[in-house]
């Protein structure tokens, strides 16, 4: 498939999967006249693998559209519009993925990844935000505080950065790192079924919190 072609195949079958909640919930409003109200950013895909545990050779591509399917899922089921930019294991260029935000000019983008270190001790997550962005600084600390509570995870604390995904975004939007995939315990835990649903209520608790506030 060519790249220019992927953008609606993208958008539509995201839209069509996550438009409603299956739970009888009435739907929450959504930020404006796309119904898209949050546009979960599953890093890396395809030929883009991103890094590895270091216990079992597991991709940051697997780990994130893991969690960013289950959080695509958990938020609409809770009557949030949401779509993702990735829903299995294809290369998305970072210039589509701007591309798509601009597009559907969501409320909000949470973009997901993993980091590694040549210090194998780091461990922990972490939250970024565009420096000067006041709303993208607000969500940052509902996660980092929902993550925060989190018993098997280090809080980092949020940062200011200046990623793409961050900069050329309108709408207010963080960059999260859950793990150190470079150290053993990151790596065990990041990749345990359990942990990685709890991360996923955290960060729909933390979503619900920002748009509520």
């Amino acid at each position: 498939m060519k790249l220019r072609t992927m953008l609606p195949l993208v958008f539509l079958s995201t839209v069509l999967f996550v438009r409603c909640g299956t739970n009888g919930t009435s739907p929450v409003p959504p930020d404006d006249n796309t119904g898209v109200s949050v546009l979960v950013d599953v890093g890396h895909g395809g030929r883009d693998q991103g890094v590895r545990t270091v216990t079992t050779g597991q991709t940051e591509a697997d780990l994130t559209v893991t969690l960013g399917g289950a959080l695509t899922r958990k938020l609409s089921e809770g009557g949030i519009p949401t779509i993702a930019d990735r829903m299995d294991n294809q290369f998305v260029s970072l210039d589509t993925r701007i591309d798509l935000a601009r597009k559907v000019k969501p409320g909000l983008v949470v973009s997901l990844h993993m980091d590694m270190s040549s210090d194998t001790a780091a461990r922990g997550f972490a939250v970024w935000y565009q420096k000067g962005r006041d709303d993208s600084q607000r969500l940052a600390r509902h996660i980092q505080r929902e993550l925060g509570l989190l018993t098997f995870t280090k809080d980092n604390g949020i940062r200011e950065g200046s990623f793409r995904i961050l900069r050329e975004n309108e709408a207010p939007s963080v960059y999260v790192c859950f793990a150190n995939l470079s150290n053993e315990d990151d790596a065990t835990m990041v990749t345990e079924s359990g942990n990685q649903r709890e991360i996923v209520v955290a960060l729909t608790k933390a979503i619900a919190a920002y748009r509520g506030s």
